[in-house]
């Protein structure tokens, strides 16, 4: 499967590009991330806990950067994941 998103950021294109191949400093910008630490050779590990109403979701995994072509501004990485902890409940409001 593969995913494409694209937009407009205001910011130097180099920085920017630096920015987003930290995964420790861009993940501290994600929701529900946690220790995202470099494991070597372009690949960092870490948890990613998301609570939608009530269902929650926490994943165990590892991402790896597959290519930096920074003169054409484009990164390839491959991800791969576990679930650690899932549920769902009811949420309920004392009256």
């Amino acid at each position: 499967m593969n995913f494409e998103q694209r937009c407009t950021i205001p910011a130097v294109r180099e920085e920017l590009w630096d920015f987003l191949l930290d995964l420790p400093q861009m993940a501290r910008c994600v929701p529900g991330a946690e220790e995202v630490v470099a494991a070597g050779d372009g690949e960092y590990t870490g948890r990613l806990r998301v609570k939608i109403g009530p269902i929650q979701l926490a994943l165990q995994g590892a991402m790896k950067i597959l290519e930096r072509d920074r003169e054409h501004w484009k990164a390839v990485a491959r991800a791969k994941q576990k679930t650690v902890a899932s549920g769902a409940g009811l949420i309920s409001r004392a009256t």
